[in-house]
């Protein structure tokens, strides 16, 4: 596994149990919760108090995107603080059972610990260190700009039949001034097409049927084909705009790109410090005992 799968593993680790009880942990409260939100109550299980600001803190920590669908969305809000309530209930349930107690939990309990130990030390080593600048984005931008070269384009429509007679028939009526977009959305046999007047939209160059670039390279916007025969049928092409090569425009592309130079830096800070660690801290994996137990499935 590469660097960039071990760290999509190591932050994917963290179950929503953990995520709604990092939530009720005492941290510094956010400026815009209230005297006022902090009492209202949200809901209640047995003597357990779910409050406002504990529901706030908790969508936080959901990523942004997802942070926003909880504002906007009703049905999912309703839905988090549902399974909230489902998670303490059955944590109080465990309580009652004394399973606290259990060998079992307390070597699980130690493990997320330690997860979470793990991902705190990353969050204040190494989210500080991983802002991008504009300047660098744009920098990469120029470095890898031919990644980011639009071919030329044909904004093409058709109309398809399945016989040569039917194309001739198309054809005759178009010669006596019928408008190309009726006749594709009256006869044409691509259906997803002739509700939009046969729109084919932007086909690249290299990309399309053979058959449609050698007609189209011989024609101007405005024309309108000949018969064009493929594996698919028969068309009549009406070329409505050429784009010429050009490049991605660098503010399309400017957060993308830093969310490429954020997980690149993320992964060498990684790397970097974890050699750093493992040159004071002894280091051993039997790899001999880990190869015969897989052999035999005792894993």
């Amino acid at each position: 596994m590469d660097n960039g799968g071990k760290m999509k593993k190591f932050f994917s680790v963290i179950t929503i149990f953990i995520i709604l009880a990092l939530a009720s942990c005492k941290g510094k409260e956010k400026d815009r919760v209230s005297q006022i939100d902090k009492n209202q109550v949200v809901a209640k299980v047995g003597e357990v108090q779910i409050t406002l600001k504990d529901i706030k803190e908790a969508i936080e920590l959901r990523p942004p995107e997802e942070r926003e669908l909880y504002r906007v969305n009703k049905a999912l809000l309703d839905k988090f603080v549902e399974d909230w309530v489902y998670m303490e209930l059955l944590s109080q349930e465990a309580k009652k059972r004394n399973l606290e107690n259990d060998p079992d939990f307390k070597a699980k309990l130690e493990q997320q610990k330690k997860i979470l130990l793990a991902q705190e030390l990353i969050k204040r080593d190494f989210v500080p260190k991983l802002k991008i600048s504009d300047k660098e984005a744009k920098e990469y931008y120029e470095k890898n700009k031919e990644h980011y070269k639009l071919p030329k384009r044909y904004r093409v429509s058709h109309i398809q039949v399945k016989e040569e007679k039917d194309i001739k028939a198309v054809q005759e009526r178009l010669k006596k001034g019928e408008p190309f977009e009726k006749l594709a959305k009256e006869v044409s046999i691509d259906k997803e097409r002739a509700k939009e007047g046969g729109s084919l939209g932007y086909l690249e160059e290299g990309k399309m049927p053979p058959e449609f670039e050698k007609v189209l390279k011989g024609m101007k916007p405005g024309q309108i084909s000949g018969p064009v025969k493929t594996p698919f049928g028969w068309h009549i092409l009406k070329l409505e705009e050429i784009k010429e090569p050009s490049y991605i425009e660098f503010k399309t592309l400017k957060e993308s790109i830093k969310n490429i130079l954020v997980e690149e830096k993320r992964e060498k800070l990684m790397e970097e410090f974890m050699a750093e660690l493992r040159k004071k801290h002894k280091v051993e994996i039997n790899k001999a005992l880990l190869d015969e137990l897989f052999v035999k499935g005792q894993i």
